[in-house]
């Protein structure tokens, strides 16, 4: 456990097989659809920000889900 960084979350699943097909993937998919799924977003880059996004993932310095976004056009 002394190797874990600051700030690095460690996430462990214990439960079963029965425990996993109870999951509410209708609810789910209902919050996605609806706008209302909490999901914490961190930061946002442009593929053009590639190196800032892997040195914000190196760092721990996301707070959330780290999105990189390749716009066309």
């Amino acid at each position: 456990m002394n190797v874990i960084p600051t700030g690095v979350s460690l996430n462990t699943y214990s439960g079963d097989v029965d425990d996993f097909l109870a999951m509410p993937f209708q609810q789910l998919v209902d919050e996605v659809a609806a706008g209302t799924l909490p999901i914490r977003l961190g930061k946002a880059f442009g593929l053009g920000g590639i190196v800032d996004t892997h040195r914000t993932r190196e760092q721990n310095a996301a707070g959330g889900k780290i999105v990189v976004v390749n716009k066309v056009g």
